[in-house]
């Protein structure tokens, strides 16, 4: 699976994990917390995908300059 279609795999998962909350949260009248709890991923899910870019940009870069000649 590419990162494009991986990517696409977890929003659909975000979106259902958020429809399940949003489920209960009506249920037992929890608003509040549906939406602390929204906050919270969202913020997680930012620093998940600042990570794996500056992740990707460190390897691109270690085997960039790995492949230099000794001088």
């Amino acid at each position: 699976m590419n990162k494009e279609g991986s990517n696409r795999l977890f929003n659909i998962i975000y979106g259902l994990l958020a429809l399940v909350l949003a489920v209960i949260a009506i249920f037992t009248h929890e608003f509040v917390t549906f939406l602390m709890l929204g906050f919270v991923v969202m913020a997680l899910v930012n620093i998940n995908n600042i990570l794996t870019k500056i992740l990707a940009q460190m390897c691109k870069d270690s085997e960039k300059h790995s492949n230099r000649p000794l001088e």
